[in-house]
């Protein structure tokens, strides 16, 4: 007896991918999607149409397997990564095991692993897209580890911004003791004035030369 087939509608089908049935009906429309649907003629207010059902297991090896692939995890390098996915796309014959993505290595790096992805006009569209969403992932996490070298902690920049402002207040504090003999010798009032300017000014100076704050 033939295996029953199960087909299920357009919006139930987006559901179990995650994504809007908009993006499946574009797929449809695109041809992503070609014998994984069929149409059932439907009576709608008074009006015959044609209804798009999805054969759930067939669409899934033309477009659904790119909505399926598997988030890098903390640690996990792209390399295991693509041959994880490699080996469940060649189960489903989706693409050829001798299409290979790269030397599979533990101690390779990421960026030497991503430059052996062939591209050329031979990949089909599916390949091409996983193989793309696999670089995005790549990229997306050097972006995070440069941000790393960028972005510190509220408390760590707040503990720094008092340290700096304690020296500042602290240079502040001992120009009178600095100034005061200076200041008592002086015989006019414009003498005063620059005695104290030029103590402000040069402390400030001091501190306009530190361009870049330790954050310990």
């Amino acid at each position: 007896m033939a295996k029953k087939v199960v087909k299920i509608s357009v919006r139930a089908y987006a559901a179990t991918l995650g994504i809007d049935d908009k993006t499946i009906r574009k797929a449809i429309a695109s041809g992503k999607i070609k014998k994984g649907v069929s149409y059932v003629t439907q009576i709608r207010k008074g009006v015959e149409v044609k209804v798009p059902e999805i054969n759930a297991v067939v669409a899934d090896a033309e477009y659904g397997h790119l909505h399926k692939i598997d988030k890098i995890k903390p640690g996990q390098k792209i390399s295991k990564l693509i041959k994880k996915v490699d080996q469940g796309l060649v189960g489903k014959n989706i693409i050829e095991k001798s299409a290979p993505m790269g030397t599979e290595t533990d101690t390779s790096d990421d960026e030497d692993q991503l430059s052996t992805i062939p591209i050329g006009k031979s990949l089909s569209y599916g390949e091409a897209a996983r193989r793309r969403e696999l670089i995005g992932l790549a990229l997306d996490k050097k972006k995070l580890q440069e941000l790393e070298g960028v972005l510190v902690r509220k408390d760590v920049v707040e503990k720094t911004l008092f340290a700096f402002g304690s020296e500042l207040k602290k240079s502040l504090l001992n120009i009178p003791s600095r100034i005061s003999a200076d200041i008592m010798a002086s015989t006019s009032v414009v003498e005063i004035q620059t005695i104290i300017t030029v103590e402000l000014t040069n402390i400030l100076n001091e501190f306009s030369k530190m361009q870049q704050l330790k954050l310990n």
